[in-house]
Formats: C-alpha cells, structure tokens, sequence
C-alpha cells in the first residue's frame, strides 16, 4: 500500500512539473524548441512562431514571440483534450452554456469565442471564413486556445 501511495504522490508531482511547461508568458520548453517552427494566427492581424508540443498525452500549438521564445498562445484541436469544465472540442454551444453564460465574442475574419471560467476560450469556426455566419445552438466548439 505504501509503495501504491509513493507513486500516486511521483505522479501527482510530475503533472504538477509538467503543467508550468504550459503557461502563458512563460518561456517555451526546450524540448518544442527542438522541432521546426510555423507560422499561426493569433489574432485577424497577428501571426507569430508556433511549435507543436505533445503535452500529457494532448497534441497542442504553442504560439512565441519570435526573439524571445515566450508562450503568448496555447491551442488545441485534440480531441481528446478537455478543460477543468469538461469542455472538450465538438462540444455543440447548447451544452457549453450550461457549463457557462459568458457572451460571444467575434473577431472578423478569425473566429467566434467564449472565454472559460478556466481561461481557456472556446473557438467556433462557422463557414469558410469562420465568421460570415452566426454562432447557433448546434454549433460544435471548433478549438480551444488560451492567449
């Protein structure tokens, strides 16, 4: 049973280490630094570098700005992923205002997004555009992101 305990505790304690990986203005690991980078959409007006980082077993873009290697933008389009809400990508908006009231919010030419009580937003691409049509009930989460 001891033996049981010690390793919850080394794994609770590796998550923890783990999860300062992934923060927002903090600086990139050097293991995402190791692959090549692109080039991602932020904003309707902002690109800047992006890694993509395999993090607890969740696929995610992480987004730097270019000199200094410091997360400014975490996204996800895994599936697999879900936020401390349980908010999870297909999501349809009828499930998600039950777990939030927050308002859409829209920037033209990007996205339609709800900000999370976690910090994460929500994101709903509607169309070729992402928003030339309106965000409806049946509408599934498109991705997740943090900036």
């Amino acid at each position: 049973m001891k033996r049981i305990n010690v390793i919850l505790l080394l794994l609770l304690l590796s998550q923890n280490a783990i999860s300062i990986d992934l923060e927002l203005n903090k600086k990139l690991p050097d293991s995402a630094i190791e692959s090549e980078y692109d080039k991602i959409l932020i904003s309707p007006s902002q690109f800047v570098n992006s890694y993509d980082y395999e993090y607890l077993n969740n696929q995610f873009t992480i987004g730097v700005i270019s000199d200094e290697d410091v997360i400014k933008y975490i996204s996800t389009y895994d599936t697999g992923f879900k936020t401390s809400e349980g908010v999870y990508i297909g999501m349809t908006l009828s499930e998600l205002k039950k777990v939030t009231d927050n308002s859409i919010f829209t920037e033209y030419g990007w996205a339609h997004y709800i900000e999370l009580p976690s910090g994460w937003y929500a994101a709903f691409c509607i169309s070729q555009s992402c928003t030339s049509e309106n965000v409806k009930l049946s509408s599934k989460i498109s991705w997740l992101f943090k900036r």
